[in-house]
């Protein structure tokens, strides 16, 4: 068993940890889409993938723990995720056209709970 001590680097906002619940997939293929349809929010971080907002791809990235997520609504394109030894070059940090008004678009969809301060932010997680 490892241990992963990731770095995450991204625009976006942090969620209120209560906002979002952990995804069930389910025995079957017919829970599987009855739980993502459930629970949006969810399915998008156990899948991973972005959804457009505005012209903008924005995902969910999981921070802090396994055993004590939280979670930021980030620009896909501004994510850099670094690990215990390959650090990872960063060359630009200036915001997008957009990139405010789409993460916000996304966190009303979703009603998602947030401290309301979109910026850059640097977190790290935590797994096994």
């Amino acid at each position: 068993m490892s241990v992963n001590t990731d770095a995450i680097l991204c625009y976006g906002v942090p969620v209120q940890s209560e906002t979002i619940e952990e995804f069930s997939e389910g025995e079957t293929e017919e829970e599987f889409e009855r739980n993502k349809k459930a629970n949006p929010l969810g399915f998008l971080v156990w899948s991973g993938d972005p959804e457009e907002s505005l012209g903008v791809k924005v995902r969910l990235l999981r921070h802090q723990s396994d055993s004590c997520p939280e979670y930021l609504v980030a620009v896909s394109a501004s994510a850099v995720l670094a690990w215990r030894g390959k650090p990872k070059r960063i060359d630009n940090v200036l915001a997008g056209a957009g990139w405010a008004e789409a993460i916000d678009a996304f966190c009303k969809k979703y009603n998602i709970e947030t401290d309301g301060t979109i910026g850059w932010w640097m977190a790290s997680h935590w797994g096994q």
